[in-house]
């Protein structure tokens, strides 16, 4: 019954991280696997189910991406770059940036996933990835930065 209730929920969270749906699909697998083993070690009074689930599957979604080999430079950013707004008129639809994501290297993808669709701090970010906040800043500041491009060539525009 978990499965079938769940699957829909854990596989929009993998194809937003994992380019491939193939290996999706697999880590949907792996997702539902670890949380039958470890359904013992959920306590319902710390989170609820759908929470300790999405905390599972964006852990297994970084662990396929072999994110731990990020570099850990230390990169300097302008305050002003790393917290420009992204927004974007209503004419975009989720799809829409769903397919730009998709063309994101990886780093960018997984951090604009963590930042701005799971709601993470960089700091929380830095800590899952092995980089620092300052680097997780850059990466989501890159990403935004390459969607409003994407996004600017197709003719949308940009609030």
């Amino acid at each position: 019954m978990l499965y079938e209730k769940y699957y829909g929920f854990v596989s929009g969270i993998c194809l937003r991280y994992l380019k491939e749906e193939a290996l999706a699909r697999e880590t949907v697998n792996d997702i539902f696997l670890k949380l039958f083993t470890k359904i013992s070690l959920y306590d319902a009074t710390k989170a609820s189910l759908i929470t300790w689930l999405r905390t599972i599957a964006v852990h297994t979604c970084l662990d396929k991406m072999k994110l731990s080999s990020f570099e850990n430079k230390i990169l300097s950013l302008d305050s002003e770059a790393a917290t420009a707004d992204f927004t974007i008129d209503d004419t975009h639809t989720a799809e829409n940036i769903l397919e730009l994501m998709d063309d994101l290297p990886k780093r960018q993808r997984a951090i604009f996933n963590l930042f701005i669709v799971e709601g993470y701090a960089h700091d929380e970010i830095g800590k899952m990835l092995g980089i620092s906040a300052g680097n997780s800043r850059w990466y989501l500041n890159d990403a935004k930065q390459r969607i409003r491009n994407a996004l600017t060539q197709t003719g949308y525009k940009i609030k």
